[in-house]
């Protein structure tokens, strides 16, 4: 009985704990229900508040968009008009641009002209300025070595040649190729008897200057003094038409004559002294060359005494002019 009516207790007391649990549920669900219109209520009242700033942000853009659409143009007026003016002001700048700088390039051109025509001026003078300086500095030396040879050629006519080959070694040094200064050199070497030095000499001459006639004439010569024949022979035939030679030619008579006296040709040493005796007078003395032939004596005075020797210095006192026709034509008599 008692455990019946605890058990009756428990059910009751469970009930009402549930009632109670229910009550409680309900209250919280009423309350959220009110919250959930109450956010709802706000919601509508924002979106109203919304549209309302909408209209009036709308309404205020477009009158503020007409004014700044208005206050645009305005400036874009202002600045068409600014800008025409602007283009024209630049165009104007342009063209007087455009001209200055035609005017400063006509001004480089004529600029560069004076300038090249100074150039060309100031080279030419240069130019006639080192015309001068060399004729002046040709003309020291031709003067300084015609002073040489004045000396040379008084030294030598005195047979003083040594002292004459130191002024002529000075001359050389100053104009290696001079001609003249060789030419006494040779002549010094020739009447030393140093006959190889004084060819040695007339070649180099003749390679500067092949038509110089003296040393033509001379080295031919030469060559027959030191006997050198066939070296005489082909000299000859290389510079036969630099040498002028023909028959009525008194080099040419001397120069066979003196070869035909080398090779022992008494006939036509003979004949080589009868075309000069034929050109002369009995009593006539005739200067046919411009030679003393001292070198040539000198050269054969130690040969044996002949007839043939007889002959050849007697063609050569008639070559001189010392001796007459008759004068030699009694001497082989």
């Amino acid at each position: 009985m008692k455990k019946a009516f605890i058990l009756f207790l428990i059910t009751i007391f469970t009930i009402n704990v549930n009632a109670q649990k229910d009550s409680l549920s309900l209250t919280k669900l009423q309350s959220k229900q009110i919250e959930l219109e109450n956010k709802i209520s706000q919601v509508r009242q924002n979106q109203l508040n919304y549209k309302i700033e909408k209209d009036l942000l709308k309404e205020t853009y477009s009158t503020n968009y007409e004014r700044i659409q208005s206050i645009i143009t305005l400036i874009l007026g202002v600045f068409t008009v600014l800008g025409f003016l602007g283009i024209r002001s630049i165009w104007n700048l342009k063209k007087n641009y455009e001209t200055e700088l035609n005017d400063l390039r006509t001004l480089k051109t004529e600029f560069e002209n004076d300038y090249n025509n100074l150039i060309g001026k100031q080279n030419t003078l240069d130019k006639k300025i080192e015309a001068i300086d060399s004729i002046n500095q040709e003309q020291d030396l031709k003067l300084k070595i015609l002073d040489i040879r004045e000396k040379t050629d008084d030294l030598i006519s005195k047979r003083q040649y040594l002292q004459a080959l130191e002024y002529i070694t000075v001359g050389l040094e100053i104009d290696s190729k001079n001609t003249d200064l060789k030419h006494s050199k040779a002549f010094i070497f020739y009447r030393l008897r140093k006959y190889k030095e004084s060819i040695k000499l007339h070649r180099e001459i003749l390679k500067i200057e092949p038509k110089n006639t003296t040393s033509l004439f001379d080295l031919a010569e030469l060559l027959l003094i030191i006997k050198h024949n066939e070296e005489f022979k082909e000299f000859r035939s290389s510079n036969e038409n630099e040498l002028g030679l023909d028959s009525e030619n008194p080099i040419t008579i001397y120069l066979d004559g003196l070869y035909n006296y080398n090779i022992q040709k008494t006939d036509l040493l003979e004949n080589n002294i009868s075309t000069i005796l034929n050109s002369m007078e009995t009593d006539e003395r005739k200067k046919h060359l411009e030679w003393d032939f001292a070198d040539l004596r000198f050269a054969i005075k130690d040969e044996e005494n002949n007839s043939l020797k007889e002959k050849i210095v007697g063609f050569t006192n008639l070559l001189s002019g010392t001796w007459t026709k008759k004068k030699y034509l009694e001497s082989i008599n």
